[in-house]
């Protein structure tokens, strides 16, 4: 992971924002923005540009999914959702609209230093997929099959996420196919 990551973190609760602000410093990354509800992120972040969005989901003004959907839909940037409600179908429904990895609260620095080492792998394989189809958003909502792909690889090949991210990639090239193809492939037969 790169050490000069950007960062912007976002939570209306002030403990929390801190404590992200703090977690995400001691991890060697730059915070480049602090909000405290989705209408500061999304501002800070148009200004900001940051390599990687954390924010809470339930906010004042404007919520963590809303204010990601309309960055993600200017520049696509991969973001770690911490949320202390159960929010997890909202999370998955924002997976069709950006790079997501989704926490609940209490967040302890190791969780959020692996959340955010997958969500970067996740927006690295992500940016595979726009070098394949050039429309964005076509690669958000083929994506779902990919991560499906990857949780099929995973269970019956004992891979991790990368790992089978990248055996999809190298049959998909042997093929001569794209990896989403490849992916569609995996999933008819439902093994490898």
């Amino acid at each position: 992971m790169n050490d000069l990551l950007r960062v912007a973190v976002a939570d209306d609760e002030p403990v929390m924002q801190m404590y992200l602000e703090e977690s995400v410093s001691d991890l060697g990354f730059d915070v480049v923005a602090s909000a405290k509800d989705g209408l500061e992120l999304l501002a800070e972040c148009r200004m900001k540009h940051p390599d990687l969005v954390i924010t809470d989901i339930m906010m004042p003004r404007m919520d963590g999914f809303r204010a990601v959907k309309e960055l993600c839909r200017d520049c696509p940037v991969p973001v770690v959702f911490i949320t202390g409600y159960d929010e997890r179908d909202r999370a998955l429904q924002a997976e069709g609209e950006c790079v997501l990895v989704y926490l609940m609260k209490p967040v302890g620095e190791k969780e959020l230093r692996l959340a955010i080492a997958l969500v970067m792998s996740r927006f690295e394989q992500f940016k595979i997929l726009t070098a394949e189809e050039p429309d964005v958003r076509r690669v958000l909502a083929n994506r779902q099959r990919v991560e499906r792909a990857k949780s099929l690889l995973m269970r019956t090949e004992g891979l991790d996420d990368q790992e089978a991210f990248d055996r999809i990639h190298e049959a998909a090239e042997a093929a001569g196919v794209n990896i989403i193809q490849e992916a569609e492939r995996i999933l008819a037969k439902g093994v490898v």
